[in-house]
């Protein structure tokens, strides 16, 4: 279009997922209840729980509640539906500078189906497989995943051709997760000094993503070499973590972890890509990338020292590598 100087591209995208899933478990089996009926049946005899907080004391652990919550059995099925318009336009603005732009607009919904398993109980012996089916269950309630609304990324990008074999480029662009809502079972107070553990639903709001990106695309000895080099600049905010909810009995954190939005990350990182076909070998060609990555969290959102829980500042995001590294050859 417009001699070739303008190209786009537009378009709708939809999805929907069903999921199915079952958590089964049950601890400290081998420490005696305080009673078989009522709020008993949720805590430890008084010498299991001493015995329980002498071995922690010891080990170097913060006490417990007297309160446990061993056995859980949920059965759900999620549906999730999401919807998007999108486009992008490339404008050349002179014959060697390229500017693009681009939108998407998305909205999602879903609920979860609580069900009250039926089937597929626990096996009477440990490694023995489950009895019947165990996505079995009757309908016990429906809870709809929050409406936050719609959802508009955008994309900004400049590209110049230094030469033939050599591009320069930068660009922003935003990206995002979908909301959601998970149901944990964590401690609620009942009555006084009776807090059972009860179906809790925690929204997560979306996942933004800001990512500013700058690089270099060239062509070396004939196009027998390749080096790319790349600088990666982004911001994570609402980023999900893992908390621990705090019984109101007690005051202590309960061993139910749930996730929570209210964590903050920033991330930022530099990679060099270097791409060799050595013309000798023909069909051969070897590929050796290398990056440096580093990571942390700006804002702690919710964080329990004591516990664990939450994100810590300044420390480094969970599971991101300090370094990477790729070997590759192909032969065509």
């Amino acid at each position: 279009a417009f001699d070739d100087r303008v190209n786009w591209i537009g378009g709708y995208y939809s999805l929907n997922e069903d999921t199915k899933s079952r958590t089964y478990r049950w601890t400290m089996l081998d420490l005696p209840r305080a009673g078989t009926t009522g709020a008993a049946l949720n805590n430890l005899r008084a010498d299991a729980q001493t015995y329980l907080q002498n071995w922690r004391a010891t080990v170097g652990l913060p006490p417990t509640a007297p309160g446990i919550f061993g056995h859980i059995d949920q059965l759900n099925f999620i549906e999730g539906e999401q919807q998007a318009i999108f486009g992008e336009v490339t404008v050349g603005l002179t014959q060697k500078l390229e500017m693009t732009l681009g939108v998407r607009v998305t909205d999602d919904e879903g609920r979860t189906f609580s069900m009250t398993p039926t089937d597929g109980f626990r096996p009477a012996s440990p490694g023995d497989e489950p009895r019947g089916n165990i996505y079995a269950g009757t309908l016990a309630s429906v809870q709809e995943r929050p409406d936050f609304g719609n959802n508009t990324t955008n994309k900004f990008g400049l590209s110049y051709q230094l030469t033939d074999d050599v591009m320069v480029y930068g660009s922003w662009s935003e990206g995002f997760t979908e909301t959601g809502i998970n149901f944990v079972n964590v401690p609620t107070l009942v009555s006084p000094g009776n807090c059972q553990a009860q179906s809790t639903g925690f929204p997560l709001t979306r996942e933004e993503i800001a990512n500013r990106e700058i690089g270099i695309r060239s062509d070396w000895r004939d196009g027998t070499l390749r080096l790319n080099a790349t600088y990666i600049d982004a911001s994570w905010d609402g980023m999900r973590v893992v908390a621990l909810p705090i019984d109101p009995c007690t005051g202590l954190p309960a061993p139910n972890p749930y996730p929570t939005s209210d964590g903050l990350g920033d991330a930022s990182g530099w990679e060099v890509e270097l791409t060799m076909a050595a013309a000798q070998l023909d069909r051969w060609q070897f590929n050796v990338g290398l990056g440096i990555i580093d990571t942390a969290y700006r804002d702690a959102g919710f964080f329990d020292p004591t516990s664990g829980s939450g994100t810590s500042p300044s420390a480094p995001c969970a599971y991101a590598p300090d370094n990477s590294a790729t070997i590759g050859v192909q032969y065509d």
